[in-house]
């Protein structure tokens, strides 16, 4: 059977439905698996046997770097910017180690520095965005998520919390935690004047002497650690009716 052109796999694939493009993409996705885990049954498909030669393929006409870049960068921007497992070309669910493989290639396909075509900055931030959400498990368009920078020097992923944890993070009460670096983070505060730094928790640092930046005097380094969350069960019946029974004070009488 002859090869398909890119040109035209490329026209099928943009015609497709957001569960038709992600069907498609499992579908290749443990095509691949299975050709690679079965490789010694399936090179005879591919090299002929019993030494005998195989045909030679006919000629097809292959796209240039600019086409295949244009090709790549118009994929990427026709999905909605909020279906962030489409981006990625993963379904949930998938395991994050996959995850990040898949991020990994694309955006090396779309970085403006080796990409060169119309709207290739455009496609890397929404896959960057859609990594760090789904890596992160918020939305970042719920108004309830708050937006953080990892303080890891050699990560540039932006870690999406909850606002509340967020604010519980700043009084050091609670800590973060960045999946694609794989390190938690908190805030130290000074034992003098109370300024404040978010850091990257490390053991070794921990009762290490550091030196304030704002009184100038030295303290010693303190990690928050995660707030534990209680779950609150359900009050009873009899507490219901309690509730229910109990008068309700004006706001004079409190």
């Amino acid at each position: 059977m002859d090869s398909l052109p890119d040109k035209i796999v490329f026209r099928i694939l943009s015609n497709l439905d957001y569960d038709s493009f992600l069907f498609a993409s499992e579908v290749c996705r443990q095509w691949n698996k299975v050709i690679e885990d079965n490789i010694d049954f399936f090179s005879s498909y591919f090299g002929g046997e019993d030494g005998e030669e195989q045909e030679e393929a006919p000629e097809v006409q292959q796209m240039s770097k600019t086409e295949e870049d244009e090709a790549i960068v118009k994929q990427i921007l026709a999905i909605k910017p909020t279906q962030y497992y489409a981006l990625l070309g993963v379904i949930e669910g998938t395991d994050e180690g996959e995850i990040r493989s898949q991020y990994r290639k694309l955006a090396l396909l779309v970085h403006p520095d080796r990409n060169k075509a119309k709207g290739s900055k455009e496609a890397f931030q929404m896959l960057k965005k859609a990594f760090d959400a789904v890596m992160s498990g918020y939305d970042p368009e719920d108004p309830d998520t708050q937006k953080v920078e990892c303080p890891e020097m050699t990560c540039s992923a932006i870690v999406y919390l909850p606002k509340e944890k967020h604010a519980d993070i700043l009084k050091g009460f609670d800590v973060g935690y960045c999946k694609a670096c794989k390190s938690r983070f908190g805030r130290v505060f000074c034992h003098h004047c109370f300024a404040a730094w978010t850091m990257v928790i490390k053991e070794e640092l921990a009762g290490q002497i550091a030196q304030c930046s704002a009184c100038n005097r030295q303290f010693a380094i303190q990690f928050p650690q995660p707030k534990k969350r209680v779950e609150q069960a359900p009050p009873s019946k009899a507490e219901m009716k309690r509730i229910a029974k109990k008068p309700k004070k004006q706001w004079w009488q409190k």
